[in-house]
């Protein structure tokens, strides 16, 4: 055998020793699997001497146990029995001391209990080969301990030997699950499992129906497991059953308070009970706040607080005002503060991040500052990353969505959101691989309802269908049913369906009743209805109005209220529909809410059509609000409603058409202007990263000049330039400069400039000068040309400059040279002072005139030459034409 079998054969009683209880199924699916490399003769050996223990009873126990002493050895290092001192050997150990210290009549019931487990296996492999030919889907276990009067098990998740069979028959269903038992041990690992399941990824927990039937069996064979009725109590809130969700919290207390009597438990203290006393209160009052039952959660909490300062139990009582600062009207600052420090004092991060972000919701439903609610959520962020909570993390991503929707803007919703739905909360201490809890759900519809304004229904319908089959039950499954029904209703509504847009409503009512409302007068004003739509719109305005005094949270279906008002009364009352708008708006603003802002100011520019300059102006100001962060079906209302005012503004007086004349021009060239600045601007600067994408060092360019700013102003001679480029890479071999925005290599290497110039001179022979024959025809010179032409002038100049034509001119240049000797004579005589730059350009000047043309300029004696004057030209420098030759 090698190392690797040996190894692999190890890890399996290693995995047994740290793994839950395993049935005989699965135990065999193992042994049988090709995973552990286990021999056919030794799985055949295994399951004999299980025979054989259940054939020899008592004394083939008995047997077994001494022999497990037995097979304890001391570590050798070629013994391969188990060592006292390994993980196995400390196991087995465990197991025989355990075992040494039980009656013979405790024996004997382990015994019962293994034959039992035998049997019940048996029985479940016959279920199971019966149903496959017609009775219901089976899933049963079997398990034994050594705690006696323990029973067996139903594994919480899908297992190998745990199978399905597909099919029907109730009573053979039932006769098998009667035989169904949980141990203790794997009791408390289902709860706990299924519990932490449904707290972070409910999806992924089992079905509200089938969870209640596996704890009905957990509860037969384990009636004092409290956590199993607090499982159920979890199970009974997710499909809003108050009556078992009452009862299975208060068995779930009534079982600790059980276990923890004095009695039974002499460890258990009366300071134990007192705290399972106090967290019962505490449960009873979120419960009765999950129904919606306010005061009686009021007084269920005040009565934990009470205990808690009997007790002075810190913990709990900031877990209790947690939820009292969400419960009260008054004071709700005061204890937020105190919460948020005494959690902060007592090092209770997860309450101290939550209360941090109550009070950011608190203080932008009253007309807080946007910067001071977003610094807030800032400081939760701080917490929840340093603590990876990760649940309180997506709770900020969502409340920040939900507040960016607030102040309306829509595009900042959906990054939130989108931010949240990327965010990597994987939680395999759940053995889940996301976090899917509600801030999830609420990012998913929040995604939707930003497509449904935006018209795309098919996109919106599809993201719905994912929310569907994510968070399929309750108290999720709320939110995106209520996004569904917004989805149908609007585009019911926008496609003439009016049928439709009821059924949505009244799906909706269900959910949010005052939003249905508000839909409903929103369908009758759309249908033409004006009698019913008042009459549903005032009933909404009246509850509104009386609602906010107390709670700020409706802002928005009141602003929307008012607005609806408004339109059912701008025909009949214009006036009163005008002061409905004003108060609308002065609302929206107060509350920083931005897009229902801008919307109230189109409904008053609506009014207002009659004066066009004054609707204009205010259409203007709230225009790109509205385009920004607007739904389609706004936008296309703001759009022509502009349309409308700028053509009743140019039926009016001429002084108003002529503004708006200009207005439009001067917005056209401001536009136009503005959009060649920024293609002049991409144009030149678009280049600017080839040296630094080539890994070559380079000067850092400036926008237009490049690296060639001083030469094209003509502040620095070509040479100087050059030479400064060259100075500032001293130790590189070559360099990159950019001559306005085209890249230039430059070598300071030796070898590779001999390269260029002699081996490489074919590939090289261009040089780097602007040649234009249109506009600078004196630009095409022997230094300038390139490829072929230069080739030519070259061929035609290289007889000129034999050494036979030069011995021609130098007698022609000693004549100019003459000349220009008696020049500074005689201007030495006058004393006059000489600018020699304007000196030496009239000697070029006569040279080239009499060794090229061969004419005499007398360009020193003539100031008025012509060809003096044409070489001054020549040299004069134009930024505009410098720019065309650079090109």
């Amino acid at each position: 055998m090698n190392i690797t079998d040996h190894m692999t054969r190890v890890a399996l009683p290693l995995r047994k020793c740290s793994s839950p209880d395993l049935d005989l199924s699965e135990l065999q699916a193992m042994l049988h699997s090709d995973q552990y490399n286990l021999l056919a003769t030794q799985v055949r050996t295994f399951e004999s001497k299980l025979v054989e223990l259940d054939k020899g009873g008592v004394v083939a126990m008995l047997d077994l146990f001494s022999n497990i002493k037995n097979h304890l050895k001391e570590p050798l290092p070629l013994n391969p029995a188990v060592t006292k001192t390994s993980i196995i050997g400390m196991f087995l150990r465990r197991i025989y001391v355990f075992f040494e210290k039980q009656t013979f009549s405790e024996v004997v019931a382990l015994c019962e209990a293994f034959r039992k487990y035998l049997k019940d296996w048996d029985a479940r492999c016959t279920c199971t080969k019966t149903s496959v030919t017609g009775d219901d889907s089976l899933e049963s276990s079997n398990d034994m301990e050594l705690t006696i009067g323990e029973e067996i098990k139903h594994p919480l998740t899908e297992s190998p030997a745990s199978s399905r069979v597909k099919g029907g028959g109730e009573e053979s269903h039932s006769k098998c699950t009667e035989k169904m038992f949980w141990s203790k041990k794997q009791a408390e690992l289902f709860v706990s499992q299924q519990a932490a399941l449904i707290q972070n990824n409910e999806p992924a927990a089992m079905p509200p129906p089938e969870l209640h039937e596996k704890l009905r069996s957990v509860l037969q064979a384990n009636s004092e497991n409290a956590s199993a009725h607090f499982l159920s109590y979890l199970n009974c809130l997710r499909v809003k059953e108050y009556s078992g969700a009452i009862d299975s919290l208060y068995h779930s207390w009534d079982r600790n308070t059980y276990l923890l009597d004095v009695n039974r438990s002499p460890a258990a203290t009366n300071e134990d009970k007192c705290r399972s006393f106090r967290y019962a209160s505490l449960n009873v009052a979120i419960l009765h706040v999950l129904f919606g039952h306010k005061k009686q959660a009021i007084r269920s909490l005040k009565e934990a607080i009470m205990m808690a300062h009997e007790g002075n139990d810190n913990h709990c009582l900031q877990h209790a005002l947690a939820w009292l600062y969400k419960l009260s009207i008054e004071n709700k600052e005061i204890l937020m503060e105190r919460s948020i420090s005494k959690s902060t004092e007592l090092s209770l991060s997860y309450l101290a991040s939550l209360g941090i972000q109550s009070m950011a919701q608190h203080a932008a439903a009253m007309r807080g500052p946007p910067a001071l609610v977003f610094e807030l959520m800032s400081r939760s962020d701080q917490l929840n990353f340093q603590h990876s909570m990760v649940e309180l993390m997506a709770n900020s991503y969502s409340q920040k969505a939900a507040l960016w929707s607030l102040y309306g803007k829509t595009q900042m919703c959906s990054v939130s959101s989108q931010l949240l739905l990327h965010l990597n909360t994987a939680m395999l201490a759940y053995g889940s691989p996301v976090y899917n809890g509600e801030a999830c759900c609420q990012a998913v519809c929040n995604v939707a309802n930003i497509l449904t304004e935006q018209g795309d229904y098919e996109h919106a319908a599809t993201v719905l269908q994912h929310a569907r089959e994510r968070f399929p039950h309750e108290p999720l499954s709320h939110w995106w049913m209520f996004s569904e029904q917004v989805l149908n209703f609007t585009r019911a509504t926008h496609h003439g369906k009016w049928q439709d847009a009821e059924q949505a409503i009244t799906k909706m009512a269900a959910i949010n009743k005052w939003e249905s409302q508000l839909r409903k007068a929103e369908l009758y004003l759309s249908k033409g209805d004006y009698s019913a739509a008042v009459s549903v719109s005032n009933v909404v305005h009246d509850h509104f109005r009386i609602q906010v005094q107390a709670d700020c949270s409706s802002t928005s279906l009141q602003v929307r209220a008012l607005v609806l008002c408004a339109e059912l009364q701008c025909g009949s009352a214009p006036s009163a529909a005008i002061a409905l708008l004003t108060t609308a708006l002065s609302t929206a603003q107060y509350h920083h809410m931005d897009h229902l802002a801008a919307l109230v100011s189109l409904h008053i520019a609506n009014l207002q059509i009659g004066l066009p300059s004054q609707a204009l102006g205010l259409i203007e100001e709230f225009l790109l609000v509205i385009l920004s962060n607007g739904g389609a079906f706004d936008q296309g209302r703001a759009l022509l409603l502009l349309a409308k005012c700028k053509i009743a503004a140019l039926s009016g007086e001429p002084a108003t058409r002529m503004a708006i004349y200009f207005s439009s021009a001067l917005e056209d060239t401001i536009l136009i202007f503005s959009s060649v600045c920024l293609f002049l601007y991409w144009y030149f600067t678009s280049t600017y990263n080839f040296w630094k994408k080539k890994g070559v060092p380079f000067l850092k360019p400036t926008f237009f000049f490049g690296n060639s700013k001083n030469t094209i102003l003509r502040k620095t001679s070509l040479y100087d330039h050059i030479l400064f480029l060259y100075n500032q890479f001293p130790d590189k071999k070559i360099a990159g400069i950019y001559q306005i925005r085209n890249p230039v290599l430059l070598l300071r290497d030796p070898d590779l400039i001999r390269q260029v110039l002699i081996k490489d001179f074919n590939s090289f022979q261009d040089r780097n000068f602007p040649v234009n024959e249109k506009t600078d025809p004196l630009s095409c010179h022997l230094f300038a040309l390139r490829g072929e032409k230069w080739r030519k002038l070259r061929v035609k100049l290289t007889p000129t400059f034999t050494s036979g034509k030069i011995k021609i001119m130098f007698d022609l240049m000693k004549v100019c040279a003459s000349e220009l000797s008696a020049y500074l004579e005689r201007s030495a005589v006058k004393g006059s002072t000489v600018e020699f730059r304007e000196v030496a350009a009239k000697y070029t000047t006569d040279v080239i005139g009499t060794c090229a043309f061969g004419l005499q300029f007398n360009s020193l004696n003539d100031e008025n030459s012509e060809f003096r004057i044409m070489g001054r030209r020549v040299f004069k420098f134009s930024l505009l034409e410098a720019i065309p030759r650079a090109f």
